[in-house]
Formats: C-alpha cells, sequence, structure tokens
C-alpha cells in the first residue's frame, strides 16, 4: 500500500538521523509516540521577537524626532515672539530702523525736554529684554533737547494738567497755594512767569488759587506774652531768608500786644549756639521759635516740637501750613524736639539748600509771609485764642 510505504519511509529517515529514537518508534509505535506530555516533546528554536539593536535603533529614531520637533517648536516661537532690543540712547531714526528690521512697529508716543541730545529715544516700552510678538508696536519717547524752552501760560488751568504738563517739559514743580478770587484749584500764575526762558530740571513755582479763611488774620490778644524768634543764618540763593520771615512774624506778634525778641540782627552772620541761648534766656519768653535752613538732606518745611504737652503748637502750625502748601515734598510731618521745659519751643526748618524747588521758595517774599501767618494763627491759637465779642 502507499500509505504503508510512505510511513516505512519516514521511519527510515528517523531512524538515520536518531537511531535511539528509531527504535522506540518501531517498539511503541506512532499512536503511542502521540500520547507522551507536550512538555516531554522537542520544540523547534524561535528566533527573537526584537533584538537589542534594533531596540537601540528604535529608541534612537524616537530621541532624534522629539529633538527635531522641540527645535521645530523653539524655531515657530523664535519666529513669532522676538526679543525687543536696547533702544534708549540711539537716535531716533537708527532705533526705529533697527525696530523695521526685527518686524517690530515703533511709534513715538512722546516728546520730551531733556538733558539728552535732541532726537535721542530717552524711554522705550517695552523695556529691553522683553519678548514681544512679530508685527506688535514699541513705544518710544524722544528728547526734545534742553534749549528753546519756554514756561507756557497755564492760568486758568486745572491744578493737576498744569503740573503734568510742566512736567513734561522736564521742570521741576512745586505748587503753593494763595488766596484768589480765582476759582480754587485753578491756576493763578508761575514764577518764572510765562514766557521765560528755561532749562530741563529747572524749578517752577505753581500758584494755585484758594479761598482758605487761614490767610485772613485774627485779632489775637497776646499782651504780657514775651517771644523770642531766633533766625539762625544761612546763605541761600534767596538770601537771608530766616530773618526775613522772622522780621515779618515779629511784626505780627507786635501788632497783637506781644513783647519780640529777635536774637540776630540783619547784618550779623555768624552768632554762637552760646549767645543765641544767653540772648533768649535773658528775654525769658513764654514762647521760643527757631526758624533755620537746613544744609543736609531735609526737604521742605520741617515742624519740630517738644515731645511733651507743648506738642500741640507744632501740629496747629503743621495743620496751618499744609493749607498753604499742599505738595507734600514742600511740608515734613511734626517730629519731636527737645528736651521740654516751661517754654513753649518751637523750631521751623524752611527748607534745604540743596534743593532747587526750595531755592524759588526762598526769593518768594509772598512765601515768607505765608510761613509767619501760619505760625502766628497756631501760636495765637495755643496761646490765648481769639478776641470775642
Amino acid at each position: 500500500m502507499p500509505e504503508d510505504e510512505n510511513r516505512e519511509r519516514e521511519q527510515g529517515a528517523d531512524s538515520r538521523r536518531d537511531p535511539a529514537r528509531s527504535d522506540e518508534a518501531t517498539r511503541l509505535g506512532t499512536a503511542e509516540l502521540l500520547r507522551v506530555p507536550a512538555l516531554d516533546r522537542e520544540r523547534p528554536l524561535r528566533g527573537k521577537l526584537i533584538t537589542v539593536e534594533v531596540g537601540v535603533r528604535a529608541l534612537f529614531l524616537s530621541v532624534a524626532a522629539l529633538s527635531v520637533a522641540v527645535v521645530l517648536v523653539n524655531a515657530v516661537l523664535t519666529w513669532s515672539f522676538l526679543r525687543v532690543p536696547e533702544l534708549v540712547g540711539q537716535p531716533q531714526a537708527q532705533a526705529l530702523e533697527e525696530l523695521d528690521e526685527l518686524n517690530l512697529r515703533g511709534l513715538v508716543v512722546r516728546e520730551q525736554f531733556s538733558a539728552k541730545p535732541l532726537g535721542q529715544i530717552i524711554e522705550q516700552s517695552p523695556v529691553a529684554g522683553e519678548r514681544l510678538r512679530r508685527g506688535r508696536q514699541v513705544d518710544l519717547v524722544v528728547s526734545n533737547g534742553i534749549e528753546g524752552l519756554l514756561i507756557p501760560d497755564l492760568t486758568g488751568d486745572d491744578l493737576s494738567a498744569a503740573r503734568t504738563q510742566l512736567e513734561r517739559l522736564g521742570l521741576i514743580v512745586t505748587v503753593v497755594e494763595e488766596s484768589s478770587d480765582s476759582e480754587p484749584g485753578t491756576v493763578i500764575g508761575t514764577d518764572p512767569g510765562a514766557g521765560t526762558q528755561a532749562r530741563y530740571g529747572d524749578p517752577v513755582l505753581l500758584r494755585i488759587a484758594t479761598r482758605t479763611s487761614d490767610t485772613a488774620l485774627v485779632d489775637f490778644r497776646l499782651s504780657g506774652i514775651k517771644v523770642v524768634i531766633e533766625p539762625r543764618y544761612t546763605q541761600t540763593g534767596g538770601g537771608d531768608v530766616s530773618f526775613e520771615t522772622a522780621r515779618r512774624l515779629s511784626s505780627l506778634f507786635q501788632a497783637a500786644g506781644a513783647t519780640v525778641k529777635v536774637t540776630r540782627s540783619s547784618n550779623e552772620r555768624q552768632v554762637s549756639a552760646s549767645a543765641y541761648a544767653s540772648r533768649a534766656e535773658a528775654a525769658n519768653p513764654r514762647l521760643y521759635i527757631v526758624l533755620a535752613v537746613a544744609g543736609g538732606d531735609h526737604e521742605g518745611l520741617v515742624i519740630k516740637t517738644p515731645s511733651a504737652d507743648d506738642a500741640a503748637l507744632g501740629e496747629e502750625v503743621f495743620k496751618r501750613l499744609s493749607v498753604h502748601f499742599p505738595d507734600s515734598a514742600t511740608l515734613r510731618e511734626v517730629s519731636p524736639f527737645g528736651p521740654a521745659n516751661a517754654q513753649l519751643r518751637l523750631e521751623v526748618v524752611l527748607g534745604t539748600t540743596s534743593s532747587q524747588n526750595d531755592s524759588l521758595l526762598f526769593k518768594d517774599a509772598q512765601w515768607s509771609d505765608r510761613v509767619a501767618r501760619a505760625i502766628y494763627m497756631a501760636a495765637g491759637t495755643t496761646l490765648r485764642g481769639t478776641n470775642t465779642p
């Protein structure tokens, strides 16, 4: 039979490959061999699904693809968002050209008087180093130089608008209030006046109208009150401002019936502390007022009083000066001055020689008069009160 012949040929082939297995097959027969457990059977060897080499190559390709993706994202961001260059200090034309090359738009939003050369960039927004989307705008402020600056006529303008206009011209503004029939809070003049040639950084007084009743003097009865005024000498651009204020203050007290001793004459320049003290002690005052100009870092009017109950006088002076000098830069809070004693003692530091704003005030006779009036009104209120019908 053909089937028997095929079986014999297969068995003969197996016997040639493995004689022992051939004998076993012959003995057990094919059917018995198929009943041997699967684990005991011989299995052909299989190749590995992924070799180490293939895995390394796949990992390398993944890392490379991720790196390419990161590079592409950075390239897109770099193209879309640009780093704003440093433009301050460059000429206007050069700055605009540089922005144009970067596909950014430069816009001059303001020209401002400055000590920097005419046409130079003095401010920019956004600042250098910030990132800005391509095609966006960079605001520029350009120097208008320091020549040809004239004080504008601001009469009748609102305080805020007038101050902003002067500061944009590069001027340093000090605000003072004056009694006027004009609308309160509006400008009644400047010092220097409108049309005056000025330079960047120059100080200017801005006079503002007020109708405060504190400008009117009250008829105090100060008979029998002894007052000492000590005007310490300091050379200023406005002359002897301490003595000028003391002279006006003395006249006010004398008109109210007080006895006044000014411890320095107008032609005295060097007076020792001991000389001031002896002159004051001889007068035996009830009120002792020191007027000084600081040469250090004081700013504007500084009120100093004893730390005892007499501090009420300094607080009253501060309140009244605040009405006339609303600009906080020209007035500082009451601070202790001592030691406290039986006298009412008050020290008013009018300002400092290092301030350009104060130098303008020192030249202003009306300013000295307002300081004297404020001190007089505060002292009269503290000492005696007002006259009653």
